[in-house]
């Protein structure tokens, strides 16, 4: 057992002061104690906040960030920018993979994500023992290990091309399974002892355009109880187009009419949706996984959030493309997306919440923790002991007291504000550095040269 002793920390029922924080071997937290003194502390720490999951993440699209801002000519869109992702993925080894992945998982860690659900679905890259997925999907786990990131990984269904089941174009093949290998890999990893404390395993389907119905079905009613299913849906509006004159219905709805979507669901991007749409996510319990950056950067628009947050709904954030690998930054868009479009201040505040920032940070924390399957989010007895530790000694900090401190963190900090991490009850960063970064960084550079090299 380990004992933290905090000035002030954000706890599950709010701000408190003097706060002794007990964490068991298991890297859970015991007990909490208000009032008290740092005597018998292992460490202290001026501010505890709760870590932020990262509810979406391509680690291996990293590795060409930047690299698709030129104009092609065309009119440029998630369409024209994915030429850009096959040309990478098709080099796309697993110790490739792997060293952009742990690179990647690092900077994370800095920006204060302590759990990655990696939407997995470069599956056949490089494989030398011919056993679908298994060899990058371990790429995937022996990153996030040696760095002390906490996973969830989710080994995505990729069937088709498109609604009318056109076959796969030739860089996609790379990420396609069967369901029936699908079901294989997870048994496999999962028979392997890959979901502990800080690994969790689910599923993903690509999209409603990548996936056949029957095979969604199917993989949906069969999965373990608890597993989290997640899926890329209503991104672009051609997408939405092609659902409704395919099957009938728009996207989200097609979807509600067909399976039992609940708590366990996270429904990726879900920019444009109906009134009616907006509601059903809200009222069933899903999160509505959000990538503001990313979305901005492919042009794809701007989700409902105002009215959404209005209903209850839950959300929350990812780095998605990896643009940018910062919670603050995906929450402040959300809200200055908002704030632009409604020519107002503050839209995602509400009467009892009226500190935007501190809203924003609350629900993204919880609502990424409920998505990544894992019992974190908050600091509570029997959570999992993951906290920010913030440098009050920052001029940007300076007299900020409770949520203030939280709204100056979204809006005008980042990780500059950021100097410990710690996920289960070890800190990964002390003092903006990892143990392992530089030996990561070398081995990721040269895993870029190799990947980006047009020889």
């Amino acid at each position: 057992m380990s004992v933290i002793f905090a000035d002030r920390a954000l706890l599950s029922d709010g701000w408190a002061q003097d706060v002794q924080i007990s964490i068991g071997t298991e890297g859970s937290i015991t007990s909490i104690t208000q009032g008290c003194d740092p005597r018998g502390a292992d460490w202290r720490k001026p501010l505890l906040i709760p870590a932020m999951p990262n509810l979406h993440s391509h680690a291996f699209q990293r590795a060409f960030a930047g690299l698709a801002e030129a104009a092609t000519g065309k009119s440029d869109s998630f369409w024209t920018w994915r030429h850009h992702m096959y040309a990478v993925s098709e080099k796309l080894t697993p110790e490739t993979n792997r060293d952009i992945a742990a690179a990647l998982y690092i900077d994370m860690l800095k920006a204060g994500y302590t759990q990655v659900a990696e939407f997995h679905y470069i599956h056949n890259h490089g494989s030398k023992t011919g056993t679908p997925g298994e060899e990058m999907a371990r790429s995937i786990l022996i990153a996030a290990q040696e760095t002390g990131i906490g996973i969830t990984l989710l080994p995505t269904l990729y069937e088709t091309a498109g609604f009318d089941d056109t076959p796969l174009e030739s860089a996609q093949k790379l990420f396609a399974l069967t369901p029936d290998q699908l079901m294989a890999l997870f048994d496999k990893l999962n028979a392997e002892g890959s979901a502990d404390s800080l690994n969790k395993l689910g599923f993903a389907f690509h999209s409603l355009r990548a996936v056949r119905p029957e095979s969604l079905i199917h993989i949906s009613n069969h999965a373990p109880s608890g597993t989290p299913i997640h899926i890329h849906i209503a991104e672009q509006e051609g997408e939405v187009d092609d659902c409704i004159f395919a099957r009938k219905n728009r996207p989200v709805a097609w979807l509600y009419d067909k399976l039992d979507v609940n708590k366990n669901w996270c429904l990726i991007h879900a920019t444009h949706i109906s009134d009616a749409e907006r509601q059903q996510i809200g009222k069933s319990g899903a999160i509505a996984g959000l990538c503001p950056t990313t979305e901005a950067n492919l042009g794809d628009g701007l989700f409902p959030i105002v009215d959404y947050l209005m209903e209850g709904g839950a959300f929350g954030i990812g780095s998605d493309s990896q643009v940018t690998v910062d919670p603050t930054q995906e929450l402040r868009l959300l809200e200055y997306g908002q704030r632009l479009t409604k020519e107002r201040r503050a839209t995602t505040a509400s009467e009892k919440e009226v500190h935007t920032g501190a809203r924003l940070w609350r629900a993204a924390t919880t609502g990424g923790a409920q998505a990544c399957g894992i019992n974190t989010g908050e600091i509570a007895v029997g959570k999992r002991a993951d906290f920010l530790a913030l440098d009050t000694s920052h001029q940007l900090l300076t007299e900020r007291n409770e949520d203030t401190l939280l709204d100056t963190l979204v809006f005008c900090g980042g990780t500059n504000l950021i100097s410990d991490v710690m996920v289960a009850g070890n800190w990964t960063i002390i003092d903006r550095h990892h143990a392992l970064e530089d030996v990561i960084e070398q081995r990721a550079i040269a895993s870029m040269k190799t990947l980006l090299n047009d020889k």
